[in-house]
């Protein structure tokens, strides 16, 4: 695992956690868009991007690396911690190990609860080779950017990210991202938490997402009107810094 750092030691931090099968340049340009107010670090996951020669293994183990980062080089504390998908399923772990790790917490579109059907269909690796050459298909990438909200621009760069990742990491990854089951422990984090999603997502990430802000006393919930799946976050970073700002505040 990789961290890239933005803004300027000193200012309040913000970590930003991306989904799976993307890589760091998913929180680039809303790192930018706060790098004056905020140090804003990127983790980049392993099994994504540079880090694609490492195998991905899972939430936990990210966690543990996450974790390491930020007791020997931020003094154990952050203003907030954030993700997106995966990566907010990264961030509820943490949240989940160390109560006073964050201020805040931003957690977008992520599964809180095991979903055993999709956690034994997504470990069929031939399943998972069929999706890869899906993703060959241009019009089938195009579509799913015009549902979920991302532009046809970044259509192309999330292929280039999604045929990065190994047979092997995919296979960890779908296996434990749908098995994972949201600590007991959520309940004594000591952060601000908003649990947020898009209304145009699934009905399994709407009720996970009501689920998580159920078990996190004092959280609220939001959504981003219009988008699907992590649209907001990959398509639109303005709009996701302003709701960043906004809960800050």
């Amino acid at each position: 695992m990789k961290f890239y750092s933005y803004g300027s030691i000193g200012l309040p931090v913000i970590m930003l956690i991306h989904g799976g099968g993307n890589s760091k340049w998913m929180f680039e340009r809303a790192a930018k868009l706060m790098e004056n107010e905020y140090r804003v670090i990127v983790p980049e996951l392993d099994g994504h991007g540079e880090e694609n020669a490492i195998t991905y293994e899972s939430a936990n183990a990210e966690g543990d690396k996450i974790i390491e980062y930020i007791d020997k080089e931020l003094g154990g504390r952050l203003f907030c911690i954030a993700g997106a998908s995966l990566g907010s399923q990264i961030a509820m772990e943490v949240l989940s190990r160390r109560p006073y790790v964050a201020e805040y917490a931003f957690l977008e579109s992520g599964i809180s609860r095991p979903k055993k059907v999709m956690a034994k269909l997504m470990a069929q690796k031939w399943l998972l080779a069929f999706m890869e050459k899906m993703y060959r298909w241009k019009w089938l990438v195009r579509l799913q950017c015009k549902y979920s909200g991302w532009p046809q621009e970044l259509a192309y760069k999330l292929v280039e990210d999604v045929m990065e990742v190994s047979v092997e990491s995919n296979y960890n990854l779908y296996r434990t991202y749908f098995n994972y089951k949201l600590p007991e422990s959520i309940c004594r984090t000591n952060a601000k938490v908003l649990v947020i999603y898009g209304s145009k997502e699934s009905k399994m990430i709407k009720q996970d997402a009501q689920y998580a802000a159920s078990r996190i006393a004092g959280s609220s919930m939001a959504v981003f009107e219009g988008y699907g799946h992590c649209g907001c976050s990959l398509g639109n970073p303005e709009k996701y810094v302003d709701t960043l700002k906004q809960f800050l505040r």
